[in-house]
């Protein structure tokens, strides 16, 4: 997600991006996996709907 996250920085051509999870892959079941998406998706200005 780190390496996601400065891609996007580094391309201001890209406008936007869509996450999903399913099942127990999902994001939200771990964690560390959750605070790492949680700290991407502030440093690319986002925020949770």
């Amino acid at each position: 997600m780190q390496q996601m996250s400065a891609y996007i920085k580094a391309n201001p051509d890209i406008a936007g991006m869509s996450w999903f999870s399913e099942g127990s892959n999902n994001v939200l079941n771990n964690p560390a996996e959750l605070a790492a998406f949680t700290q991407m998706e502030k440093d690319l200005g986002g925020q949770s709907a």
